[in-house]
This record gives C-alpha cells, structure tokens and sequence, in this order.
C-alpha cells in the first residue's frame, strides 16, 4: 500500500504532497527526507484502511556547537560525592574524611560532619549501576530485561581511584540522568502505579559522549553540579573551597548537549555463541549520528543475519533488512545517512558464534 505525506510548508492549513512511500503487505520501510524539505507540519494519509505506524524522527543538525570533552590529568574538579541538604539549602560535599557545605553564594564552609551525613555514610558508597561485556554495556532493569548501550573508552570498565561513578539520578521532575561508560542519557520515569515508578530504560535517550572521569552529579538550586577528577570543560565555571581541597563544577543542564555528540561502538553479540532464529538482545540507536554495522562469524556455511528495529521504543520490532555473510568473511553495512530508529537487535539463521558490532560517529 501507498502513504502519501503532505505538509502544511507555511502553517496556514494549506497542504500539499510531499512524498509517496510504499510499505509491502504487514511490512515495514522507511524514508529519509532531503536537507532541503521544510514545513511547519506534516501528516499521513494512507491509500488503504488498515492498522498503521508512522513516526518521524527529527533533527535539527549538531547545533549549538558541541565541545569534544577530554580527559586531563590532574585536573581541577574533585572526586566528592554531592547531594542538596535536607536541614537547610546548602549543598552538602563529602570528600573523603572531610566534608563542606555550599551556599547560595556558591562558597565553601568546611563543617564538622553533621549526624545526618554521619549516619547515611555507610549508604553513600556508589555501586555500579552497569555490567560490561566483550560486547557492550548491559542495563538490566527491575523486570530482568536486557538493554546493550555503547562502549567509549576502556577507563570505565572498572572503578575510578575514587571507585565507582554515580549511574542514575533524578535532576528534573520525572526527568533522570544516567551516567553510563561516558555517556550522558535522558531516562524519563516509567508510568507504573503510584509508588512504584522506575526509570524508563526503554524510552532512554544518549545527550552527550563526554568520556569525562565523573564521580557525581546532581542539580541544586537551577544549577547542575558535577564532580570527578577531570578539568573544567569549556562550558559551566568551577568553585573551590579555600583551603582548595574540595572543587565542583557548576553549570546548567542544557551545557551538557555542549560536551561532544553521542558516539560509540558495541553491540549484542562478540564471539558469542547464538542459536537460530532467537533474536539478540536490544541495542540502543536512537540520537547516534553516522552508523554502520560490521558482521562475521565461525559457521562453514553462508549465515542469513536479520536485522530488526524498534523505531517507536514500544517493544514492536520491524525488519530493516537482512544480510548474507559468506565463511571466512567479514560484512559491514553504513546505514542511510539520517536513518533513525530507537532500538536495534538482529536474529541469524543457523548456530554459530557471531559478532555484531555497531560502530557510531
């Protein structure tokens, strides 16, 4: 069947086709538009009744300008754990043995440890919120469900000196940042029963590859803070306690997109073992910019490998297409520039041991 696109170019209720696509029967398909269409709005309009999806993924280009954010050894932000008092409205700082509180003025005050902190402090210690494998990052949530994110820099593999980084937080209503392997991701809340909300892993979205060593974060009267053992991006300003022990950075939460766009590689499967026809587990694609994928695998035989996506990050998986991959040989496929889907996961057609690495730049 045949989907006519129309748009509304000045947004006065005057439309127009655009584009015609066709989708083959109980199939799926999709549509790059060029640099130069614009609208105000766009609809669907379908030549057969039937059930349908149409989803548009949307960008604007890499704007504002995103800063590539390194790592600097000895650098000036450091390694506290942070969190907004609850007796008043400081800023509570804990750095090893000693601790701090900050003030609206955004000075530090060396305090005697009040027994608030005192006795959460065997709670404070940050556990990792990630597992690693030759393959990915993997995410597993409260419902034991899988989810594989890209890998950056080997560093995060392991704990910092200053042990492990904060995962997961809450810095906006029902707005939660994670922190995984360098990336930054917007997680919403999920809509469970009252009480029983969960981030949302499955609707998550990558803001910035920083591949910055970040102990903490959180967000503070409007600002967000963060520490770590890195030096000061080029966004945000840095504060220091007097006797220039303790030092946060403190900036808004839209200069995060400024510390370098979502890259990465990893995918389901390095050298693992697959059976038949049983799908991998999901890998996030959304918001990642240049894309390919790169294919081997032990078999004595041709292996038909399957690629599906998730583009409404519903759990309904479409196929994008399949690829043959001969004995001995390795296949890599560059996906249409401004091709876009939230999930992505692949099936083969025999057992053997497979890799499937997507590589984002």
């Amino acid at each position: 069947m045949t989907f006519t696109v129309e748009a509304d170019v000045q947004g006065n209720g005057q439309w127009q086709p655009l584009e015609t696509i066709t989708v083959p029967a109980k199939g799926y398909r999709h549509h790059v538009f060029g640099a130069g269409v614009k609208a105000e709005w766009v609809r669907l309009k379908a030549d057969t009744a039937c059930v349908a999806s149409g989803y548009f993924h949307c960008g604007g280009g890499d704007t504002p300008p995103r800063h590539a954010a390194k790592e600097t050894a000895g650098g000036t932000v450091t390694p506290a754990l942070i969190r907004p008092a609850k007796g008043n409205r400081n800023l509570q700082v804990v750095l090893g043995d000693s601790y701090y509180e900050v003030d609206e003025r955004l000075a530090f005050t060396a305090l005697p440890e009040p027994k608030e902190v005192s006795d959460i402090r065997p709670a404070l210690e940050l556990l990792p919120e990630l597992s690693t494998d030759a393959a990915s990052v993997v995410i597993t949530d409260g419902n034991g469900d899988r989810w594989r994110l890209p890998r950056t820099d080997a560093m995060f593999d392991k704990p910092f000196a200053s042990g492990w980084p904060r995962g997961v937080r809450e810095v906006a209503s029902e707005r939660n940042l994670a922190n995984f392997h360098g990336i930054f991701y917007e997680i919403p809340r999920s809509s469970g029963p009252k009480g029983s909300e969960t981030v949302d892993y499955q609707r998550m979205k990558p803001v910035a590859a920083h591949r910055l060593p970040i102990t903490d974060f959180c967000t503070w009267r409007g600002l967000m803070v963060m520490s770590g053992e890195f030096a000061p991006p080029t966004v945000g300003r840095v504060f220091r306690s007097a006797d220039g022990k303790a030092a946060l950075w403190f900036g808004k939460t839209d200069d995060l997109w400024q510390l370098g766009k979502p890259t990465g590689h990893g995918g389901p499967w390095q050298k693992t073992a697959v059976q038949g026809g049983v799908p991998s587990d999901p890998f996030l694609m959304t918001n990642f910019d240049r894309k390919s994928l790169s294919l081997s695998h032990d078999a004595t035989k041709p292996v038909v490998f399957t690629v599906e996506v998730d583009f409404l990050a519903t759990g309904e998986w479409s196929e994008y297409g399949t690829f043959t991959v001969e004995p001995g040989k390795g296949f890599t496929h560059a996906f249409p520039a401004g091709y876009a889907a939230h999930w992505v996961r692949l099936k083969a057609d025999r057992d053997c041991s497979a890799t499937a690495e997507f590589t984002y730049e």
